[in-house]
């Protein structure tokens, strides 16, 4: 076979390689050719080389299923009281933590923050979205989320080693 009809038929081969053996093999891989290579990671699109490593700070432990259903009690409670106060339209940092405070949850440590944005968003206005940040924290438990005019978001999940329940603004 010519090598025009091999590029004819979608093969890129070069005529010098072809032979009467077969089609040329490929080569081995880097990570074959070089056991020292380090596995890039795979997945959708451009991932950075070392981002697991370098998010670790933010993954979260998991909570056992009885962590799980003690959560999602308290977050019931939780999304009862803040939706009373989204629907009276409050949404400061101090309402929503007398509002928090009320519900007298037993062994959960409180934090709530005003919302924030961080400093590289120079396209918001100086003055601070309305909002509020709420964190009930026990052990490794957190009933966290946020109340804004927007929405109201309450989650179960499990506390980060570096910074709890609320991750901090970065920048």
């Amino acid at each position: 076979m010519s090598a025009t009809a091999l590029v004819a038929l979608g093969g890129c081969v070069d005529p010098a390689s072809s032979s009467a053996e077969g089609p040329p093999q490929p080569t081995p891989s880097s990570t074959a050719a070089n056991p020292e290579a380090v596995d890039q990671g795979s997945g959708p699109g451009d991932v950075a080389p070392h981002g697991a490593e370098n998010n670790a700070w933010k993954r979260r432990h998991g909570i056992s299923i009885d962590q799980q259903r003690r959560g999602d009690h308290v977050a019931a409670l939780v999304r009862a009281a803040l939706g009373r106060q989204r629907a009276a339209k409050k949404f400061d940092a101090a309402t929503t933590e007398r509002t928090l405070r009320a519900l007298k949850i037993a062994d959960f440590e409180l934090t709530v923050t005003p919302m924030s944005v961080p400093s590289y968003r120079t396209d918001v206005t100086p003055n601070p979205p309305l909002g509020a940040v709420f964190a009930l924290q026990h052990e490794r438990l957190c009933v966290d989320g946020d109340i804004r005019p927007e929405r109201l978001l309450v989650q179960v999940e499990g506390a980060a080693n570096e910074f709890g329940c609320i991750e901090p603004v970065s920048h």
